[in-house]
């Protein structure tokens, strides 16, 4: 029995066709692993002429999935302390965030004329670090460290 190029080749073919069928079944059926991940950054702002404090907070989802975040405040242990809230800008809600989207909240603050950096107000927005959990249990703080500017 004698082999020709055409043989050869039938053969490649018929192989490489099988080799295809089975990768795109197994790409088919593969399940996506679901990925919640979020980048939050934080900062805190005081404006001394105009006697206002101001935290800000910069939440981005670089996971696959919506992500609910239903409570949320500064970190106090384990938990979240919602103290904060009271000072939020807008109503305080749960925040709903779509995959590769961007949220950002304020809480604001203003004394009666100066700035008083005693206040048990000014060392909650100070010293505040971002904390929130999700509707799945997952908890999230900062991704990168909070830093302080001032302006004049």
């Amino acid at each position: 029995m004698e082999i020709t190029c055409t043989d050869l080749a039938s053969i490649f073919s018929s192989i490489s066709t099988f080799a295809a069928v089975i990768v795109a079944l197994y790409l088919a059926n593969r399940t996506i692993k679901r990925k919640p991940r979020l980048h939050i950054t934080q900062r805190f702002t005081e404006n001394f002429t105009s006697g206002k404090i101001k935290l800000i907070v910069t939440i981005e989802n670089n996971g696959n999935v919506p992500i609910i975040l239903y409570e949320y405040g500064s970190k106090l242990g384990n938990s979240i302390c919602t103290d904060i809230n009271t000072y939020i800008n807008g109503a305080y809600e749960p925040i709903i965030i779509r995959p590769r989207e961007l949220v950002f909240k304020e809480w604001e603050y203003s004394f009666d004329g100066i700035v008083d950096p005693n206040s048990n107000i000014y060392n909650l927005f100070a010293k505040c670090v971002f904390y929130a959990e999700d509707s799945m249990s997952n908890k999230y703080t900062l991704s990168a460290p909070m830093y302080m500017a001032q302006d004049s």
